[in-house]
């Protein structure tokens, strides 16, 4: 390496002899360059248990930044008796596995949570840190574990049994923002006998939404989401505010997950074959049932994109050979439109039971742990939103594979687009996305703001064309001319440009039209302006005013 005039003297280097991918690892003693934290990026990489016919291993893959397809495991350990759910902090320093059993294992006892540390250079897994004990009695399983968005507390389903309605409740660990040490506080929600199955939270993380199953009327929160207020001091739930239906007493609500905009949540029902959107009311967090979409057959996973742009759904039984779903979000009210599926690796064989989906913090890639033990990498569009599979590895671990089996996760580190650059506890979140709903509170400044934000146009029934200036959207029905063309109803553009926006009526040969701009735009004019200061949305509306005669 050649010499650099603001090099550190007093640093020094052991000789390059460990080849880790692409890169030449060594030892430094010391050093005392800067990076800025524009310039630094976090390992992007996912974290999976793994099953590979011996003990379960806990794994890392290297996510590829260009197609997010996964490498081969780069790092794996050993783990305790029966672990169930994996997910980093936001900082990438810590790995939480919460672990069910019967028996000590490798340092690790039933029913607790253990830390695993993790490198900042490559994302690999170091060893065990600590091991925390969870309320979950006897025959519990310890799942679903999800950090608050500050980043100061665990929180971890104890799962009981749905088919007996014997519910869990969800335990509360402070994290030490040092070494990631758990310790559990004072703070328990139960169910009273409905079972937690999820926790979304607003994003600053003044609200909590629990999702509960069950399968009577007597129970008050069976089958329903329950607003609570976080104590941002403690992380204690406290309430619930309000409660609202998710669907029927026994159709297992099984899987929550929120825009992170703020403007809707979404629910998933195993049985009833639905994912139901709710309105987010901006002042209370009040949920309003804005209605479903059928999705075949059971729908056990979704997923949420960073941005609030997409959402996704993962199904214990194909249907169609499908079992990856993506969905389009209305920048508007939060509700869905189908926007394209796909099916995961499901090595061996069909898959059915157990699975689990996510998306990387950056948006690109989703990835889905399947009941055959796939774990499938798919591209996501960022225009629609639809899935494209780039590879598969098999030996993923899926708890409890037999039946409906219950809820877990598994989940990935990386760049946040709502974590504070540098930090590791207790951090401001940015406020990169969209104003919107988030609990009353003011998102702090962002220190490394959008460069461009995402503006869609949907037609009404009379079909038209409309064009952008600058170029970015070109949308209408196709012509003989040029049937594929027209296609375009999204872009990015860079964030505070002026877009303006330029309509033509339908082909249809004697026709006249009024023109009607809503939603981010309005007027009634050929063409209507937008500024891209946040994502945006507008309608165009051709209103018949005239036939001509032969």
């Amino acid at each position: 390496m050649a010499a650099s005039p603001d090099r550190d003297s007093a640093g020094s280097l052991s000789p390059a002899t460990t080849v880790n991918g692409s890169f030449l690892e060594t030892t430094v003693t010391s050093f005392s360059w800067v990076m800025p934290a524009s310039q630094a990026t976090r390992p992007r990489m996912v974290y999976a248990l793994e099953n590979t016919g011996g003990p379960l291993l806990l794994a890392s893959y290297r996510i590829n930044r260009t197609s997010g397809a996964l490498s081969a495991a780069t790092s794996r350990v050993s783990v305790g008796d029966y672990p169930t759910s994996a997910v980093p902090h936001p900082s990438g320093r810590f790995l939480f596995v919460t672990n069910a059993g019967s028996t000590m294992m490798n340092g690790v006892a039933p029913n607790s949570v253990s830390v695993y540390g993790l490198s900042s250079i490559n994302g690999q897994i170091g060893g065990l840190g600590s091991t925390t004990a969870t309320r979950a009695p006897p025959g519990f399983k310890p799942t679903m574990p999800i950090v608050h968005p500050s980043g100061k507390f665990l929180y971890v389903i104890n799962f009981g049994s749905v088919s007996s309605n014997s519910g869990g409740d969800i335990d509360v660990f402070d994290i030490d923002g040092a070494k990631g040490a758990l310790t559990l506080s004072g703070n328990a929600i139960t169910g009273n006998g409905s079972q937690p199955m999820g926790i979304a939270f607003n994003r600053l993380g003044t609200r909590a939404y629990v999702l509960f199953d069950g399968s009577t009327l007597s129970n008050p929160l069976d089958s329903r989401v329950a607003l609570y207020n976080v104590d941002p001091a403690t992380g204690a739930f406290t309430g619930p505010v309000s409660t609202i239906a998710a669907t029927a007493p026994g159709n297992h609500s099984w899987a929550i997950t929120i825009d992170p905009n703020g403007k809707a949540l979404y629910v998933a029902n195993l049985i009833s074959n639905e994912v139901v959107t709710f309105g987010i009311n901006a002042t209370s967090g009040a949920l309003s049932n804005l209605g479903s979409l059928s999705v075949r057959d059971k729908p056990a996973a979704l997923a949420m994109d960073s941005f609030g742009r997409f959402v996704f759904a993962a199904k214990q039984e194909p249907f169609y050979n499908v079992n990856a779903l993506s969905f389009l979000m209305d920048a508007g009210n939060g509700t869905l439109a189908a926007a394209g599926s796909a099916l995961s690796g499901c090595p061996g064989g069909a898959c059915v039971g157990p699975i689990s989906m996510f998306t990387e913090p950056q948006g690109d890639f989703a990835y889905v742990i399947d009941s055959r033990g796939g774990l499938t990498s798919f591209a996501v569009n960022p225009l629609t939103g639809a899935l494209t599979s780039v590879g598969s590895l098999s030996g993923a671990s899926v708890p409890a594979p037999g039946g409906i089996g219950f809820p877990f996760t598994f989940a990935a580190s990386g760049t946040s687009p709502v974590w504070q650059p540098n930090c590791t506890h207790g951090c401001s979140l940015v406020g990169v996305l969209t104003s919107g709903g988030n609990g009353g509170g003011t998102p702090p400044s962002n220190p490394n703001p959008p460069t461009s934000h995402y503006l869609s146009v949907s037609q009404g029934p009379d079909f038209g064309f409309v064009t952008s200036s600058p170029a970015g959207i070109d949308y209408g029905p196709a012509t003989n001319a040029d049937p594929l063309g027209h296609t375009v109803s999204a872009n990015h553009f860079p964030a505070n440009s002026n877009v303006q926006l330029c309509a033509s009526p339908p082909p249809l040969v004697g026709e006249a039209y009024d023109i009607t701009w809503t939603g981010s735009c309005s007027g009634t004019g050929q063409c209507a302006s937008v500024t891209m200061n946040s994502d945006k949305s507008c309608l165009l509306t051709f209103t018949s005013v005239r036939v001509r005669g032969p």
